[in-house]
């Protein structure tokens, strides 16, 4: 497992809004494809697009920029394409913040906050 740090200004940042924000409650969401609906098979073309590397981890030799997006958490789990599916995405560097940007629209359609 790879952990990073952000930068001391970034870590301070990031507890500054945590201090001025109220704990939010999960929110979920099932996605079953391809779907009854017209708004259903779009979410799940939109999946199409990115899925299955964007459930891939970040390689653990990548350069990442070490630019902090915020502590926005997504993490999904299920099946896709009879494959099991556990990730997780974040906004912790440059690396993971491409990962969430690809997994965005499907959240957005999904109606949970990204």
């Amino acid at each position: 497992m790879r952990f990073r740090h952000p930068d001391r200004r970034a870590l301070q940042q990031a507890r500054a809004e945590r201090a001025g924000r109220r704990e939010v409650r999960p929110r979920t969401a099932t996605l079953t494809c391809p779907g009854q609906k017209a708004k259903d098979r779009d979410i799940c073309a939109a999946l199409d697009v990115v899925a299955p590397k964007v459930f891939e981890p970040v390689p653990v030799d990548e350069a990442c920029t070490a630019i902090y997006g915020g502590p926005r958490k997504a993490t999904i789990t299920g099946t896709f394409q009879e494959e099991a599916v556990s990730a997780v995405f974040t906004q912790e560097n440059g690396c993971e913040i491409a990962r969430w940007n690809q997994i965005k629209p499907v959240l957005d359609a999904l109606g949970l906050p990204a």
